[in-house]
């Protein structure tokens, strides 16, 4: 009888071999970019977020940036970096209009309520009012109730010929003092209904300025997308460097490779540093290790916004190009940023790193 040799287990420890040993070469063979590589494609991701974040863009230059940007990332092997959702410009669209609406629909609450009330209760309603400023914002507080306002600090100012320098965070109360003796002076003389409607049709005015701009960015975006799309298929990966990793990359980790914005950035910053007021709301700032920034207001987060610091100030840059900048220091453990209030040079309340 002959002997029966079963070789299956050979053979399936041989194919494992096998299969071990080409896998191998292949993680072993991935490229990684040099260092003047890893600078170009660091380069064209930032250049790319420049594309779809800054609202002030030129449309030809924005086009021009998303081709090229597309173009390099996919001869370097480079997956695709155009967000399959909203591009950051549209967020922040959506973003400004949310708020654009809210406050359209306060001042004409605030409207009707001064407006259906006597004058002896319109002065008790007035004099009750707390008045606070953050960043670009007026909330007007009735203590004790869930009642709130907020309106928009330009247009206010312009009607009620109110001047202040905007101020960062909490504890703005008492320099918002004269906003209420300008509301009650008004009402005194009969000025108020006039001035409300008119601070009314302002916030409405701004509210279809920014829907027009929130309706022509979806077009936009699509144009954008497309532009990408054929851009990269217009191009092949350079030979050799499909899926490369970036120059300092370990091979068997995933890398997220961060924006170079050319920026200078302090590492004592990087975080999230919020202060907590009496109702458990929280305001503040998240500075990001890419050069991006999401503000907070009352719990409410707000991306869009760039930081940087130059000469030792802190710049904060919204999407309208406008910057705004803070002198900031630690103390226990906590971030304060000197503003600018009526004059004076005050410290904000303090920030805890979350």
């Amino acid at each position: 009888m002959k002997q029966i040799i079963n070789t299956s287990g050979k053979f399936s420890g041989l194919l494992f071999l096998l299969i071990f040993f080409f896998t191998n070469q292949q993680l072993c063979a991935q490229k990684v970019l040099n260092e003047q590589e890893t600078a170009i494609v660091l380069e064209a991701k930032a250049e790319l977020q420049e594309a779809i974040t800054n609202p002030d863009l030129p449309q030809s230059e924005r086009m021009r940036i998303v081709e090229r940007s597309a173009k390099t990332l996919k001869e370097y092997g480079q997956p695709p970096e155009f967000p399959e959702g909203d591009i950051p410009l549209k967020i922040l669209m959506k973003n400004n209009y949310g708020q654009a609406e809210k406050q359209y629909n306060d001042v004409n609450g605030l409207r009707q309520k001064l407006n259906s009330m006597n004058l002896d209760a319109k002065m008790k309603f007035i004099n009750a009012l707390q008045i606070e400023v953050v960043e670009e914002q007026v909330k007007l507080i009735l203590p004790g109730s869930e009642l709130e306002y907020d309106l928009a600090l330009d247009l206010v100012g312009t009607v009620f010929g109110w001047n202040i320098t905007q101020g960062f965070n909490q504890g703005e109360v008492d320099d918002a003092n004269d906003l209420v003796k300008l509301f009650r002076k008004s009402a005194e003389t009969n000025k108020l209904s006039g001035q409300l409607d008119e601070l009314f049709k302002d916030h409405q005015f701004n509210m279809q300025e920014l829907h027009r701009d929130l309706n022509m960015v979806g077009p936009l975006e699509a144009q954008l997308r497309k532009k990408y799309e054929m851009a990269a298929a217009s191009v092949f990966t350079i030979k050799g460097y499909e899926g490369a990793l970036l120059a300092g990359s370990n091979t068997n980790s995933p890398i997220v490779a961060e924006p170079v914005l050319n920026l200078s950035l302090d590492p004592s910053l990087i975080g999230t540093w919020l202060h907590t007021d009496n109702n458990r709301r929280q305001s503040g700032w998240q500075y990001n290790s890419d050069g991006t920034a999401v503000q907070y207001i009352r719990s409410e987060r707000i991306p869009g916004w760039k930081w940087e610091v130059k000469g030792g100030m802190l710049y904060i840059i919204g999407g309208n190009g406008k910057s705004e900048d803070y002198n900031y220091r630690f103390e226990n453990g906590a971030l304060y940023m000197e503003v600018t209030l009526l004059g004076k040079q005050v410290w904000s309340a303090p920030m805890l790193k979350q």
